[in-house]
């Protein structure tokens, strides 16, 4: 899933933090390889970090995952600067992942400009007044919008 220069990376990490998933927590000393489309980052050029990874020379990275049904984004947790030189130099990015957030989007859905939490029979709002951009990113990540006046009836 590429969100990656349609909307802000940090508004994409702020709306699947809002999703509140489970955590899961991972061990931080496993690596793995991440490709940069599906890192939340701003891309920044730095040329020494550049020319280092160019020698193979690469600082830490930490990222949490969001596990979605259509695939996994990742937030920087740290070495963002590492990020956009790999990414710049069409490399893969060797990460440390600290954990997961499970994001179940169908439990969710936004209704009447606002991000609700389906709770059975019942519902919790979240976040009210939310932005046209968030609501677009949302259903970008599958959260349902409701139009409907009657939201048991759409659910």
């Amino acid at each position: 899933m590429n969100l990656r220069g349609i909307y802000s990376p940090l508004l994409v990490e702020r709306c699947l933090y809002n999703l509140k998933g489970q955590w899961i927590g991972y061990n931080p000393a496993r690596s793995e390889k991440v490709a940069p489309k599906d890192i939340l980052f701003e891309a920044r050029t730095n040329r020494r970090r550049l020319e280092m990874v160019e020698k193979g020379n690469v600082g830490r990275v930490s990222l949490v995952r969001y596990r979605l049904k259509d695939g996994n984004l990742h937030g920087i947790v740290e070495g963002k600067e590492w990020v956009s030189a790999l990414a710049e130099a069409k490399r893969e990015v060797p990460a440390h992942i600290l954990g997961c957030y499970m994001i179940d989007t169908d439990s969710y859905i936004l209704y009447r400009g606002a991000l609700w939490r389906l709770l059975g029979e019942e519902m919790e709002q979240l976040h009210d007044n939310l932005s046209a951009e968030a609501m677009f990113i949302l259903i970008r990540l599958g959260v349902k919008l409701v139009v409907q006046e009657a939201w048991k009836d759409a659910v």
